[in-house]
């Protein structure tokens, strides 16, 4: 059973042996800050998500796609079978 004057005896011998720490409210901004945070890691994970599965979309199809964030290289063929595209050409485009 649970009651106020067992929790403040249970409350008081904690704070004998010193094992009760203190909690800080963080403010308006604080938290508006840790939002921002929270939702620009989401973006950063959701992006890198639909990165992969392009590359293995396009590893699947026989593309290797080497450049980075940049589009100075393009994608390379890997050796093997044509890869149809959408409209049935047999360059995959």
């Amino acid at each position: 059973m649970k009651t106020d004057a067992k929790d403040a005896v249970y409350l008081a011998r904690l704070l004998r042996v010193d094992e009760v720490t203190g909690v800080v409210v963080p403010s308006v901004e604080q938290e508006a800050v840790q939002f921002l945070v929270r939702a620009r890691e989401g973006c950063r994970s959701d992006l890198m998500r639909a990165r992969h599965r392009v590359s293995k979309l396009l590893l699947h199809h026989g593309i290797v796609y080497e450049g980075g964030a940049g589009l100075d290289r393009g994608p390379s063929r890997v050796a093997g079978p044509p890869v149809l595209g959408i409209l049935g050409h047999a360059d995959g485009f």
